[in-house]
């Protein structure tokens, strides 16, 4: 299945996100902060990121800025519970949006649309 990045400062929520994921035979890597992101996507490719728009260390937008100019491709929906940061999915990295507070059902589905859509273009 799909290694998946999480940003999300919220603890209990990245581990209520990740068990089901994982559940889901995906592997979950949890970064609770911005710098922590660009870490792991500095040195582990991963097929998928989930995003929340506000972190200790600033915005999500920065994790956007990254991948606008990395020569990895990698989808990302993001999460956020601020309309502002929505528009956002404008931007080509951007696979899907998800308003906060988000089900694990609603991340789940969206998930396997994304790396189902990831895997069509593939073929």
């Amino acid at each position: 299945m799909a290694t998946i990045l999480m940003v999300e400062d919220d603890a209990p929520m990245a581990g209520l996100y990740a068990r089901a994921l994982e559940a889901q035979g995906h592997e979950v890597l949890i970064a609770p902060s911005i710098q922590q992101g660009l870490e792991i996507l500095d040195s582990t490719w991963v097929d998928l990121i989930i995003l929340d728009m506000t972190l200790p260390d600033g915005a999500g937008t920065q994790i956007l800025d990254f991948l606008e100019t990395s020569p990895k491709v990698i989808p990302v929906i993001i999460a956020t519970g601020f309309s502002r940061y929505l528009k956002q999915g404008e931007r080509n990295i951007v696979a899907a949006t998800l308003s906060k507070p988000v089900t694990t059902s609603q991340l789940l589905q969206s998930v396997s649309m994304v790396l189902e859509d990831l895997n069509l273009r593939e073929e």
